[in-house]
């Protein structure tokens, strides 16, 4: 008579089971094998992180080939500081995937499937874009110019994923619910904008976050707390430390890039695109007060923090004071902070990225 064998109690006796053989690629010299991955598997990337990618997965005892993690670009704090605060530069970061996730709940014999994801109510997010566009001179020649357009999206405000583990021969459901505005990555440290990975798959992306969540829940031991390469896309990786002393990720914000060259704007017709020499003021008058901070008015849309940001970096790069450029390009009584940028319009933006491209 055969008897059935508990879930669990298969797990348990895997790890009884002879240790599988390493993958062929490891038998292979190092550098044959970075010329292998980098050829066919990581196209374009360096081979320093290929080479971080092999000792990644030697050390998880994970085959490269079937790419269970992946290179990620990403801000990363250098630990430094400077006038403006934290200091980041761009690294390549290896992630795990997804499917390392997945693979890996399977490992443990309890893995008991999933449901399907569930979305929350469609939202809309506005915002601008900038398309490149043809024009034509007066010689008949044809040039490529920025048009900046106002555009909008819609996103599913959450997404809900349950998967399932035998827990003691239960069937048990670990449950994730994540929101859509709390996981896109934008197209840069300047724009509220999603980018082209976000703005392509809206609800694939999040439930590829909400499914990471949920195998986080249900299979700790296996799949570790480390964000995936689908939840980091467009962000920074960086960590803090909580009030006990643990690290934890810090903000999903991008930071600004210090190195990155700010992006160019088509010029609006009232600007030159050249910086006016600030007008002096009169030698009797004490230094003006700050300006006070305008309130919105009906049909005019205020600057996103990301925009209030970039003319913090442009005026930096120009290293103009932000007062100075207030007052040189929006003249006087534009009642914008210059310390904080509160009061800013859009249209003062475009102004200002203008006048400092």
């Amino acid at each position: 008579m055969n008897a059935t064998v508990a879930p669990e109690r298969q797990a348990l006796n895997s790890f009884d089971a002879p240790e599988p053989r390493l993958p062929v690629i490891y038998s292979m010299a190092e550098s044959d094998a970075i010329d292998t991955l980098t050829s066919s598997f990581y196209p374009g990337a360096k081979r320093e992180s290929v080479k971080a990618v092999l000792s990644y997965c030697r050390a998880a005892r994970l085959d490269p080939v079937q790419r269970p993690v992946h290179i990620v670009p990403m801000n990363v704090k250098t630990g430094e500081r400077d006038a403006d605060g934290d200091v980041y530069e761009w690294r390549d970061i290896v992630l795990p995937g997804i499917g390392l996730y997945r693979t890996q709940a399977a490992s443990t014999g309890l893995y008991a499937g999933q449901d399907e994801p569930e979305f929350g109510p469609l939202q809309t997010l506005t915002y601008e874009k900038k398309f490149t566009v043809w024009n034509t001179n007066e010689r008949g020649k044809r040039y490529k110019s920025d048009e900046w357009r106002q555009v909008s999206i819609q996103y599913p405000e959450w997404c809900r994923v349950t998967v399932y583990r035998f827990v003691q021969g239960v069937r048990c459901a670990f449950v994730a619910r994540e929101l859509w505005l709390e996981n896109y990555g934008t197209a840069s440290a300047w724009t509220d904008a999603p980018n082209k990975m976000w703005e392509k798959r809206i609800h694939g992306q999040l439930a590829k976050c909400a499914e990471a969540q949920a195998l986080r829940k249900g299979f700790p031991e296996a799949v570790g707390s480390g964000p995936t390469a689908d939840e980091m896309e467009g962000k920074r990786y960086d960590f803090d430390l909580d009030e006990s002393g643990n690290t934890t990720d810090a903000s999903a914000t991008p930071p600004p890039p210090p190195e990155m060259p700010p992006r160019k704007a088509a010029v609006e017709p009232a600007a030159t695109g050249t910086m006016p020499a600030p007008a002096a003021a009169p030698a009797e008058q004490g230094p003006a007060p700050a300006p006070q901070p305008t309130q919105p008015q009906p049909g005019v849309f205020m600057a996103t923090g990301g925009e209030k940001q970039n003319i913090v970096v442009r005026c930096r790069n120009a290293k103009r004071a932000h007062a100075d450029v207030l007052d040189a390009v929006l003249g006087q009584g534009h009642g914008v902070n210059p310390d904080t940028f509160d009061g800013l319009t859009k249209e003062q933006f475009k102004q200002l990225r203008a006048a400092l491209s």
